[in-house]
């Protein structure tokens, strides 16, 4: 059940928290300071299941796939899509889609 996201008004589905995400704007490096990660090696298990306790889970819902792929541990790795946290790094292919919570 695939949805062009193009198609689809962001703001009717995270509302007024889309005035605040800033993190489109900043560098990569900058990214990776901010969640305590790095596009090398990812995050370690542990530091998936801090921010999976501390962000909730990813809120895309029906719009998202159901698995993507990322790099946990300097490992590529398919994930559950929910369980895609800040500080991630996606593997993005050519038609994938980017399952980032907004």
């Amino acid at each position: 059940n695939l949805v062009n996201m193009a198609e689809i008004n962001i703001r009717e589905i995270i509302g007024s928290k889309s005035e605040s995400i800033k993190e489109h704007m900043l560098s990569v490096e900058a990214l990776c300071k901010a969640f305590d990660t790095d596009v090398d090696n990812g995050l370690t298990e542990e530091q998936a299941e801090e921010n999976l306790k501390k962000y909730g889970p990813n809120g895309i819902g029906r719009y998202m796939p159901e698995f993507t792929m990322v790099k946990r541990e300097n490992e590529w790795k398919k994930i559950i899509a929910r369980d895609l946290v800040p500080g991630d790094v996606v593997l993005l292919e050519s038609n994938s889609w980017i399952c980032g919570d907004i």
